[in-house]
C-alpha cells in the first residue's frame, strides 16, 4: 500500500543542457525549492564538471545553473561524455557531485585519471543503476560483461 502522507524519496529534475532557457531556469529554481524529497538529483545531457576530453561545461550553462542548484541537489547525473566518471568539486562555495554515465556511447572517450576531482573513472561500455531509500542511495556501475566496475553509497549523513 502506498502511503501518500510521506514525502517522496527522490525528485529528478531534468533539464536540456543545450536549451537552458530563462523559463527552464525559473522552473528549476522553483521546483528545487518546493521539493520535499529526501534526495534531489539534477539530470541533464552535458556534465557541469568533467575529466573527459570534451572539457568543462560543454553546454556553457554553469554560470547560470550553479546559483540555482548550489547545495540544494545531492547529485548531477549526465551523459554526453562517453565514459564513466564520479567527480566531486567545490565551486565558489558550492559542493558539486557529478556522475557521468555515458558508457552506452559508440565511441568511447579518453579522460584525465589524474584530475584531483575524480573519485572513480573509466572508459568502457556498460550501464549503471540506482537503489534509493530514505536514508541512502546506492549506485552500481557494471561493464557490458556484467562485471561490477564501481559501487558508491550516499547516506543522509554524508550529504
Amino acid at each position: 500500500r502506498l502511503d501518500r502522507h510521506h514525502d517522496p524519496l527522490i525528485d529528478l529534475f531534468v533539464v536540456n543542457s543545450w536549451n537552458f532557457t530563462s523559463e527552464a531556469e525559473e522552473w528549476l529554481g522553483e521546483s528545487i525549492i518546493a521539493s520535499q524529497a529526501s534526495w534531489k538529483i539534477l539530470v541533464m545531457n552535458a556534465p557541469l564538471i568533467s575529466n573527459a576530453t570534451r572539457g568543462e561545461d560543454d553546454a556553457g550553462i554553469g554560470e547560470r545553473l550553479l546559483p540555482i542548484i548550489c547545495n540544494k541537489v545531492q547529485l548531477i547525473l549526465s551523459g554526453h561524455d562517453h565514459l564513466f566518471s564520479h567527480l566531486r568539486d567545490e565551486i565558489d562555495g558550492c559542493s558539486v557531485e557529478q556522475i557521468i554515465l555515458g558508457t552506452g556511447g559508440a565511441n568511447l572517450q579518453e579522460y584525465d585519471e589524474n584530475d584531483p576531482r575524480v573519485l572513480k573513472t573509466g572508459s568502457f561500455h556498460g550501464f549503471g543503476f540506482f537503489s534509493v531509500w530514505s536514508d541512502r542511495v546506492v549506485m552500481q556501475v557494471e561493464t557490458s560483461e556484467h562485471e561490477e566496475f564501481y559501487r558508491h553509497e550516499w547516506t543522509r549523513e554524508s550529504r
